[in-house]
């Protein structure tokens, strides 16, 4: 993998045989959606995938997606590699200390935190492999994304996936297993407000 860096308004190709980068590459369809500029392409997207139908409900109609077939030797961009920057969140203070009610849960203090910060966005998806991997696309373009799942079961392979690629994603469930997939810290929720403001790759959050 490449460390190019990408920005909000590039068109880009990415090789949609493969599942995961298929997953990726519709995460970044949805930040184009939102800027309002650039495209994806997905060369031989494999449409009978069991992904496909749940990534195409999640994204949004008016996504710039487009879908090309492959014809001879095709290009595809590289997956980039860290490409999010820096971010800071005002509403927190660089001390890290959150502020936040000491007894807030995790949810009620991300939910005040989102209120305040356009950078902060608050999944609500249902837990699946793909739109794992779509959030964390979404995350590594400087978006906090904070996602609630109620366990980790049938999403470890794509949690392993988000590690290795270093994608951003917070996640949120009530108990911490035994065995984290690779690369993933666990964060209490005293050290939410100060890992929330660092570029650290994954953050498990407890409820």
């Amino acid at each position: 993998m490449s460390d190019t860096i990408c920005f909000p308004g590039m068109a880009w190709t990415f090789d949609g045989r493969e599942p995961w980068a298929l997953a990726e590459a519709v995460g970044h369809a949805w930040v184009q959606q939102q800027t309002g500029c650039g495209s994806v392409n997905i060369v031989g997207a494999d449409l009978t995938h069991p992904w496909w139908p749940v990534l195409r409900a999640w994204l949004p109609a008016a996504a710039p997606l487009r879908l090309t077939p492959v014809s001879g030797e095709v290009t595809c961009d590289s997956l980039p590699q860290r490409p999010f920057p820096p971010i800071h969140l005002a509403s927190l203070l660089r001390s890290g200390a959150s502020p936040w009610l000491p007894d807030s849960t995790a949810d009620a203090a991300l939910a005040w935190l989102a209120a305040r910060e356009p950078a902060v966005l608050l999944a609500h998806d249902p837990a699946h492999p793909a739109l794992a991997v779509a959030l964390g696309a979404i995350a590594s373009w400087g978006c906090r994304v904070c996602w609630r799942v109620p366990d980790i079961s049938g999403l470890e392979a794509a949690l392993d996936y988000i590690g290795q690629r270093q994608l951003p994603l917070h996640l949120i469930v009530d108990h911490v297993p035994q065995v984290l997939p690779e690369r993933w810290l666990v964060v209490s929720h005293e050290e939410l407000g100060l890992w929330l403001q660092h570029e650290w790759p994954t953050v498990y959050v407890p409820g």
